[in-house]
């Protein structure tokens, strides 16, 4: 009698050690992704003018001017990059930053990342230079995993400890098909992410918070800032 009341007990201690394992690596696959996010929030330069890094990344920018639709002249900025041959528009206003590959903690596969967003005092009102939350992302990934099998484990990660992970359509980006996805996290916050190959880079863009932003205008800037997105090879 005694060692058939045994043999349940042990099988729930493994089950709840395999459950604890199983959550823990969840929970670090979600810490590793959070980390890679808020990496990007770094201290910048106030200054208007975007200031050069220290990369291996030749940029140059140029003045685009156009009007709003509060109908206030803006100036835009253009940005270029020599080395993964892209260009990209910006409000003058906004800061920038990019980020190379070994700068990212846990993220092997990502080479570059770049950051475009207001500085956090304009939306928050704090006395900060770093770019707010509600920013414009973007990750060029050297994955070893094919595109599909990269978009199904970014489902299985987002799954796991997000809200969700929802597909909603898909967008042309240059001579790229691209797949867009909603995905909300465990505070509500919903953002925009899209994701394209060239075959031989993983391009990985996300409008923070897209989905959570009440001001209009916002949404407009961001998404004006994804569609100057250009390839120039």
């Amino acid at each position: 009698m005694i060692d058939n009341k045994k043999i349940p007990t042990t099988l729930g201690v493994i089950i709840i050690i395999i459950f604890a394992a199983t959550v823990g690596m969840m929970v670090w696959r979600y810490e590793a992704s959070r980390q890679m996010i808020e990496q990007t929030q770094m201290t910048y330069n106030t200054n208007n003018s975007a200031s050069t890094q220290s990369l291996t990344v030749e940029e140059k920018s140029k003045n685009v001017n156009t009007t709003n639709n509060e109908s206030e002249s803006i100036e835009w900025n253009t940005f270029i990059n020599d080395k993964y041959k892209f260009e990209i528009q910006y409000p003058s206003n906004f800061l920038y930053a990019e980020h190379s590959g070994d700068e990212v903690i846990h993220q092997p596969d990502v080479e570059y990342i770049i950051n475009l967003g207001a500085p956090m005092e304009k939306v928050e009102g704090n006395n900060s230079s770093h770019i707010a939350d509600n920013n414009f992302l973007m990750y060029i990934i050297n994955s070893k995993n094919s595109f599909d099998d990269y978009i199904k484990n970014a489902k299985l990660t987002s799954g796991a400890v997000e809200n969700s992970f929802e597909s909603i359509g898909t967008s042309r980006i240059g001579n790229f098909t691209s797949k867009i996805v909603k995905t909300c996290d465990m505070g509500g916050n919903c953002n925009k992410d899209t994701f394209f190959t060239d075959g031989k880079y993983i391009y990985f863009i996300r409008l923070s918070q897209y989905f959570t932003l009440k001001n209009a205008s916002d949404k407009k800037t961001v998404e004006r800032i994804l569609s100057s997105l250009k390839f120039i090879r």
